[in-house]
């Protein structure tokens, strides 16, 4: 048996754990840049407001029905998704991270007399430990488990939790959901399936799986066999193997000076070095790109390939380059409105291909990589490289940002006895 905990509503929830006087009214969080809509709590969506919206179409809107407005807060909300993730292996050793808002735990061993009592326990530990309010679903496969938290989500009557057990059980709720709404099922694979007459989960897991295979592929035909009982899916499903990284921003108003786009794309240089190091791989092409606005008249868009002289993460190493190959992509008199940092061919560091001539990175260099990520990743004032400047000007507005409560100890909750 497998469980899914998912969190509720992850941002927009994370919002509301210190500030209690929120819960029961309408929340939203904006994307990079305050743009769109990403997160919004259930009081919001029944006042009208739609999910990636543009804030600046319904910004008026928002106001009329006292939506309260946040922009995203990702050290808040990494640092909670931990939390949540620790308290579930409290009580399920074997999980795994699906994503910053869910995870997969295993029952192996539980009598199924206890399996969803198990599940309300998490789900009451979760929020007595850190606030979050989470659904939880259980079934003998992933795909069903993803289900059945879908159907815990959407009926209150399950309180949260909900448990597919019996087959006759499981087929009635699958008759009753469309197969949009399978894990896997696309809009594209969806309109496909149509085609051919499959409109609801049952009918997927009732069609013939190896004709699926034959006018599919091999994926569909397992998500079906999942959705009939049938487990092809391990715990611990290897995912595919990341082979690029790309750090891009649009900025929080134009820059026109060479300065400012050399510090931005240093910055991203960072970025993508901790996402690299993190992977444990190593680069030696870069591609560093800037652009204006579409809707500039003066338009400009300009990339370039950096080629390294060994495979390296190194943080000095690849930030010097991008800020060598900054001049080629600078233009007098454009506005630019994005810059971006990308490694497309991301190798392992166990696979690095060496040469007599070239020795990679010194010990001396690698710890310093080591001490910046452990320094950076327990402090949101990051510790940043010289080339990235300190009046950052383009740095991404986060004009609703709610304070860092858990990682940034001159922002910790006070509270007055």
């Amino acid at each position: 048996m497998f469980a899914l905990i998912d969190c509720n509503s992850m941002y927009a929830s994370c919002e509301q754990i210190f500030r209690p006087d929120l819960r029961g009214k309408p929340v939203a969080v904006l994307s990079n840049n305050d743009g769109c809509i990403v997160s919004l709590n259930e009081e919001a969506k029944a006042a009208g407001i739609q999910k990636f919206a543009p804030y600046f179409q319904v910004a008026d809107q928002c106001k009329m029905a006292g939506v309260n407005i946040f922009s995203s807060n990702y050290e808040l909300y990494g640092d909670i998704s931990n939390r949540v993730m620790c308290t579930i292996q409290d009580y399920c050793p074997e999980t795994s991270v699906y994503s910053i808002d869910e995870s997969f735990a295993s029952f192996h061993g539980f009598s199924h007399g206890d399996m969803r009592e198990t599940g309300l326990m998490i789900k009451k530990a979760i929020w007595r430990d850190t606030r979050m309010p989470v659904c939880v679903g259980i079934a003998p496969t992933k795909t069903l488990a993803k289900l059945a938290n879908h159907i815990a989500k959407k009926h209150p009557r399950s309180a949260g939790v909900c448990f597919l057990r019996e087959r006759d059980q499981t087929s009635a709720w699958l008759k009753r959901i469309d197969v949009s709404n399978v894990w896997g099922v696309g809009r594209q694979l969806t309109k496909q399936l149509r085609a051919i007459n499959i409109n609801t989960a049952y009918d997927l897991s009732a069609c013939d799986h190896r004709q699926l295979r034959r006018m599919f592929n091999v994926l569909l035909e397992a998500t079906a066999r999942e959705l009939a009982g049938v487990p092809c899916l391990e715990l611990h499903e290897a995912p595919p193997q990341h082979r690029s990284i790309m750090v891009s921003r649009a900025f929080s108003q134009k820059i026109t000076s060479y300065t400012d786009l050399r510090a931005a794309l240093s910055s991203y240089s960072q970025s993508a070095c901790e996402k690299l190091r993190r992977l444990q791989g190593v680069v030696t092409d870069v591609m560093v790109s800037a652009s204006s606005s579409p809707f500039d008249s003066k338009k400009h868009h300009a990339s370039i390939h950096v080629r390294l002289s060994h495979p390296t993460s190194n943080t000095m190493t690849i930030a010097t380059a991008v800020s060598n190959a900054c001049g080629s992509l600078f233009r007098d008199g454009v506005q630019f409105a994005r810059a971006g940092v990308m490694f497309p061919d991301v190798v392992h560091t166990k696979h690095i291909q060496t040469d007599l001539f070239s020795h990679g990175d010194k010990k001396g260099a690698e710890n310093l990589m080591s001490t910046l990520d452990k320094l950076n990743a327990h402090n949101s004032r990051k510790i940043t490289i010289a080339s990235s400047g300190l009046n950052r000007i383009w740095q991404t507005r986060r004009k609703f940002k709610s304070p860092d409560y858990t990682t940034n100890i001159d922002e910790l909750p006070m509270i007055r006895c």
